[in-house]
């Protein structure tokens, strides 16, 4: 009875040990990286408030000295028309003295002749021109209150909670199993809003088929051999990458076409991302680099940590995280690689020591969910490991009797999709709560 309560005793300390405590240290130390975070975006966002002030008053001294240019422009026009005027005036002014002057000079030299010729010019001064008169009015802008500013300007938007569902289940469970008929069954990728997944073997024969079983699709590479990666675009349609012409092809409306020709490099690993572009695993003669593609232009290369240190090492498979981070798992070196949207490397995850695996980490396809969760298909270890964002591991499935998993895909539902190699099955698992 002893031994018995101490058996089980000792398989709750290992579950808490190897599991549970760490996915607690886990959410612990995501949610302080979540406060250094938002200390820095709330600093972040002063800065901007203050640096919007000083634009502000930039804009409000650009508009005032433009308010006292044209005020100054209006006076120079003004005073133009005065002067003018008063030009014609005093010329007509100038007239009439000249006349007065002449008229009294006639009446003081009582010469008979000037007195017997003289006309009088009177009427042509009787027309007194027109002028004007100019009215200055005051300055009186709109009333410029802060409420009237704050509507201007807009308010500050309340911070956006999300609430994160779910957590890993301690017993995962097989929800659905679809036997492809494939040999060697090696890719399999989620159509997104839908049941239905692409899948494909050792073969030149990519499948379409949904949760029930049914084959809906079969698609043939334009090479005749089997593809290297699948990926799914926004629209749903099928993107594969080619080693043998070294192309990526993209099937629309059952058509292929080749939306990359690299010629020189070997396309391996491929998945899209939330901008729907086109994240690649690229080789030549033992470089690789992962490459960014928009709309078929090369946008990001990313090869090398900061040290100059490669980061990639004949990868397996790739997927973009929630957060932007991107997935790579490695062959050659057993490694899966994580670096951020701009290519920074993050960490490397070796597989967890701990857990007194039976054979070496041999990780192939990676995928992620909704939460931010890292998957990786262990093949020879039988078991895919669960890991957050920062590379600690939260826990693994390795209940649902899964044999050599060679590629993982989650579905809108965060379900999880499970490509055996040496079987033909897909294995639909519930892993989240």
């Amino acid at each position: 009875m002893c031994n018995s309560k101490q058996d089980i005793i000792r398989k709750d300390v290992q579950k808490l040990e190897s599991e549970l405590a760490p996915a607690f240290e886990s959410i612990f130390s995501e949610i302080e990286i979540m406060e250094s975070d938002v200390l820095n975006k709330h600093g972040e966002r002063r800065q901007a408030i203050t640096e919007f002030g000083r634009k502000c008053h930039k804009v409000v001294d650009i508009v005032m000295t433009k308010y006292l240019s044209d005020s100054k422009e209006i006076e120079r026009r003004d005073l133009d028309s005065i002067k003018s005027l008063k030009a014609k005036i005093q010329d007509q002014k100038s007239s009439v003295k000249s006349e007065i002057q002449e008229k009294h000079s006639i009446l003081e030299s009582k010469d008979a002749f000037k007195l017997a010729s003289y006309t009088s010019k009177n009427n042509e001064y009787r027309d007194v021109p027109s002028w004007f008169e100019l009215k200055i009015p005051p300055f009186h802008p709109n009333e410029l209150s802060e409420l009237a500013l704050f509507q201007l300007i807009g308010e500050i938007p309340e911070t956006e909670k999300t609430y994160i569902r779910g957590h890993v289940l301690e017993e995962p469970e097989i929800v659905g199993t679809v036997s492809t008929g494939n040999h060697e069954t090696n890719r399999v990728n989620c159509i997104p809003n839908t049941n239905e997944f692409y899948v494909c073997g050792v073969s030149e024969i990519i499948k379409r088929m949904n949760t029930e079983g049914e084959l809906l699709e079969m698609i043939t590479t334009k090479s005749k051999t089997s593809p290297s990666n699948l990926t799914v675009n926004r629209e749903g349609d099928l993107i594969y990458t080619d080693v043998d012409d070294k192309n990526i092809y993209i099937v629309k409306n059952g058509q292929i076409r080749c939306l990359i020709r690299l010629f020189k490099w070997t396309p391996r690993g491929i998945c899209s991302t939330s901008s729907d572009d086109l994240l690649v695993a690229l080789l030549l003669k033992g470089d690789t680099k992962i490459v960014r593609y928009s709309d078929s232009t090369v946008t990001q290369e990313i090869q090398y940590k900061d040290t100059g240190e490669p980061l990639y090492h004949d990868p397996a498979s790739m997927e973009e995280n929630k957060n932007g981070d991107i997935v790579v798992s490695n062959w050659a070196t057993n490694t899966v690689v994580v670096v951020n949207n701009e290519g920074k490397f993050k960490f490397e995850y070796k597989g967890n020591h701990q857990n007194n695996l039976e054979d070496t980490f041999t990780p192939d396809g990676v995928a992620t969910d909704s939460m931010c969760h890292i998957l990786i298909a262990d093949r020879n270890n039988h078991i895919v490991h669960v890991i957050d964002r920062n590379g600690q591991i939260l826990v693994y499935i390795d209940s649902c009797n899964i044999q050599y998993p060679y590629d993982l895909s989650t579905d809108s539902k965060d379900m999880l999709f499970v490509a055996e190699f040496k079987t033909d099955l897909v294995k639909v698992i519930k892993y989240l709560k």
